[in-house]
């Protein structure tokens, strides 16, 4: 066999692995998509969807694009990071959670951003495990009640936000406030 027979076919291997990362990452993404919207009982959906990592975002679904990693063609064998964004309000404001997912050993470690870590067993079971939406939960609940805290303490200046807000834009808003 040739050196670039020998090369073609790890390469080869490469691919299937990183085809399947990516399966495997963005079939878990669904999975909480889907079981966090179920888990918050919201009226209405979509109350939950899959958006970019990073960069402005708007209340839809970006499929392909919420993932750090392309679907087809020659994918990245790395972490993959994926944003999912929450309706937090009736009146249409939405938060951003980010979330990095990598392998480790017979497991997938997805790390929230400012948050914690949390093990997926593989095989992945069909749907997101409870006590994991319980903790997605609290991790989105306690930055208000940390930051509500903060403010009531009269020590809320310096804390970064941890998470991206999109809010109605001012032409949806009620009239401006006048001086």
């Amino acid at each position: 066999m040739s050196r670039a027979d020998e090369l073609s076919k790890v390469v080869t291997r490469y691919r299937m692995l990183a085809a399947e990362n990516y399966v495997r990452i963005r079939t878990l993404a669904e999975a909480i998509r889907d079981g966090f919207c179920v888990y918050l009982g919201a009226d209405g959906p979509p109350c939950v969807l899959l958006a970019p990592p990073v960069g402005p975002f708007q209340p839809r679904d970006y499929g392909d694009a919420a993932f750090t990693a392309p679907p087809s063609g020659f994918q990245p064998l790395t972490p993959i990071t994926f944003g999912l964004i929450v309706r937090i309000t009736a009146q249409g404001d939405w938060l951003r959670v980010v979330m990095r997912c990598a392998k480790e050993g017979e497991t997938f470690r997805l790390s929230i951003a400012d948050g914690v870590d949390y093990s997926f067993r593989l095989p992945l079971a069909e749907g997101a495990p409870p006590d994991f939406l319980e903790a997605l939960y609290v991790h989105v609940t306690d930055y208000f009640a940390r930051a509500i805290d903060s403010y009531e303490q009269g020590e809320y200046g310096d804390q970064a936000i941890g998470f991206d807000i999109m809010g109605q834009t001012a032409s949806e808003d009620a009239a401006p406030l006048k001086p």
